[in-house]
């Protein structure tokens, strides 16, 4: 489930250790990773889970929310 996945340090730790410094894990333009990223951090926000560990993780999901696909998309966007 996505709580385990979010709630135990491993996956986010191997994906903190792999994020670039800068840009995202697809460079100038998102990829998959990017693209999965993105709800498993919000997971993460609705269940309280810390992201202080996880900087670059925090940076990324930061800057791919800004992009409007990403914005249009975010849960508050679609709500009814």
């Amino acid at each position: 489930s996505n709580v385990a996945v979010i709630s135990t340090p491993g996956p986010f730790a191997t994906l903190e250790a792999q994020a670039p410094t800068s840009g995202m894990f697809g460079g100038t333009a998102p990829n998959l990773a990017d693209l999965c990223l993105v709800p498993q951090m919000a997971n993460a926000r609705r269940f309280e889970v810390d992201l202080a560990p996880y900087p670059q993780l925090v940076r990324i999901d930061s800057a791919l929310r800004e992009l409007p696909a990403f914005a249009a998309a975010a849960p508050d966007a679609v709500k009814p």
